[in-house]
C-alpha cells in the first residue's frame, strides 16, 4: 500500500507537450545509441547500422537473408543516388524513386535520408496515430501503397501537428504508446 491508498493505471487527457514528455519517458531501447551515433550520415556503414537497428538487431548481418538481400539491392546499392538527391524533393516523389524494398523500409530510407523532416513510420506509431485520432487503436494498412498513402497524406500532417517538439521526441512518444496499446493494460476507458 502506498502513503495514500492503491495504485490503478487510469487515462488522463493532456496537452501535446505533456503527452511526449510523459510517452517518450517511458520510451527504453538499449540499442537507442546505435541510431543517435549514425542518424545523420549516408555512409554505407551506417545506413547498415541503421536497419539493423531498425529490425531489432545488434549487426547488418544478423537481419534474415532475405530482407537482407532486399536492403542491399533496394537502398544500400542507391546510396551514391540518395546522396545526390536535391533535398526539395518531397515525400512523395523520393518514396515513387524508391519504390522497391517495402513500404515501411521505403519510408524509412526518407527519415535516413531527412531525419529532422520526416519521421519514421511504423505498426506502433500508426497504432498510436490511429488511437489519438479515432480512439481505439488502429493497424497499418495492408499494401505498400496504401502505407505510402497513409503515411504522406495522414501520418506526415499529424506527426507535424507536434510544432514544438523534436521529431525524435515525438517518435519515442508515439512508439512507445503504439507498444503500450497492444499490451493487455493498453485497453481504454
Amino acid at each position: 500500500m502506498t502513503k495514500n491508498g492503491y495504485p490503478v493505471l487510469s487515462w488522463a487527457i493532456t496537452g501535446k507537450n505533456r503527452f511526449v514528455d510523459f510517452w517518450a519517458g517511458t520510451y527504453h531501447d538499449p540499442r537507442e545509441e546505435t541510431y543517435a551515433n549514425c542518424i545523420g550520415d549516408l555512409g554505407m556503414m551506417a545506413v547498415k547500422s541503421l536497419y539493423a537497428w531498425k529490425r531489432g538487431h545488434g549487426r547488418f548481418r544478423d537481419i534474415p537473408e532475405r530482407q537482407r538481400g532486399s536492403i542491399e539491392r533496394n537502398f544500400l546499392k542507391r546510396l551514391p543516388e540518395l546522396r545526390r538527391l536535391h533535398r526539395n524533393c518531397g515525400p512523395r516523389d523520393f518514396l515513387d524513386r524508391f519504390s522497391e524494398g517495402g513500404a515501411i523500409y521505403r519510408i524509412f530510407l526518407l527519415h535516413i535520408w531527412q531525419p529532422r523532416k520526416y519521421p519514421m513510420y511504423d505498426q506502433n506509431v500508426h497504432r498510436a496515430m490511429h488511437f489519438i485520432k479515432h480512439g481505439e487503436p488502429g493497424e497499418l494498412p495492408k499494401t505498400h501503397k496504401a502505407r505510402v498513402q497513409t503515411y504522406v497524406e495522414r501520418y506526415l500532417p499529424f506527426h507535424n501537428s507536434f510544432p514544438t517538439r523534436r521529431n525524435r521526441e515525438v517518435d519515442k512518444a508515439l512508439f512507445s504508446l503504439g507498444q503500450f496499446l497492444k499490451t493487455r493494460f493498453g485497453g481504454h476507458p
